[in-house]
């Protein structure tokens, strides 16, 4: 048994090619293991934290061993927790467009909270 964290940053849903790849992969991810579990992510649909002034604070007191306040270790906590989904995950699919010859700006807001100092 496998976990894939399928994280779908597409916003043309049933228009997308991207996402239709990505259930071709996914109907034989499970075919080949029915036991293998699938947990989609879409960035669309998820409201991503604001890395504001506690988060920052955070970071910083994080990596310099310092103790945070009630409402920055909040704050951190938010972060903590969509890294351990990231990180629980034993592979990871992406389905994205491309954007303005890039990436999607929802995936670059997820990318920066993931990546974190003792954390990823």
């Amino acid at each position: 048994m496998s976990k894939l964290l399928y994280i779908e940053v597409s916003p043309r849903k049933d228009r997308s090619a991207s996402i239709e790849v990505a259930q071709s992969f996914i109907s034989a991810f499970q075919e080949k293991d029915p036991e293998n579990l699938v947990e989609t992510l879409d960035l669309w649909r998820l409201t991503l934290p604001e890395f504001d002034g506690d988060r920052i604070n955070a970071k910083y007191r994080v990596m310099h061993g310092e103790t945070s306040t009630s409402d920055e270790t909040k704050a951190w906590n938010e972060i903590t927790s969509i890294v351990d989904q990231f990180k629980n995950a034993d592979s990871y699919l992406f389905s994205l467009p491309m954007w303005n010859f890039s990436i999607p700006y929802k995936l670059k807001h997820y990318i920066d909270l993931i990546s974190q100092p003792g954390l990823t």
